[in-house]
């Protein structure tokens, strides 16, 4: 249903128009998420996503949490990956700026499962139904299948 796009964020008043290869991205200030405790991206995969190593600066600063780097990146400390259900709208309110036309489309996302031989309650069908409405409504593609898994 929403695939996971990342991409490079920074604050409007950072000057991005200097930044216009990975190899120029590698060397900004960018905004490090440890990701040691937990299974997320970070910068390391998204560059890497791109065939490009990469090795994060001493002097970077680094957050454990997802939201603490987005809220590092809002406060100025440098460019950061954003998450797409967390950062376009405040892109396209012009309160973030996307740092190069670079995005990561993950293999993960969001998904409406359901079995395939139960049929959907009268309740979990109004709720599949308008889900999708919803995703259609706000501008995304509706899915080719859904996926139904076997018992």
């Amino acid at each position: 249903m929403l695939p996971e796009v990342v991409y490079p964020v920074a604050r409007p008043d950072f000057d991005a128009s200097r930044i216009t290869s990975l190899d120029q991205l590698a060397t900004a200030p960018l905004v490090q998420l440890d990701t040691s405790a937990w299974s997320c991206l970070d910068w390391h995969d998204w560059f890497g996503h791109f065939g490009k190593d990469y090795q994060p600066a001493e002097s970077d600063p680094v957050f454990n949490q997802l939201t603490l780097a987005y809220r590092a990146v809002q406060q100025g400390m440098g460019i950061g990956l954003a998450w797409g259900f967390m950062a376009d709208e405040a892109v396209a309110n012009g309160e973030m700026q996307r740092v190069t036309d670079l995005a990561m489309v993950t293999e993960r996302g969001e998904y409406l499962v359901s079995l395939r031989h139960r049929q959907l309650s009268p309740a979990a069908q109004l709720f599949h139904d308008w889900l999708l409405e919803s995703v259609t409504l706000a501008g995304e593609q509706r899915p080719a299948a859904e996926a139904n898994f076997p018992a």
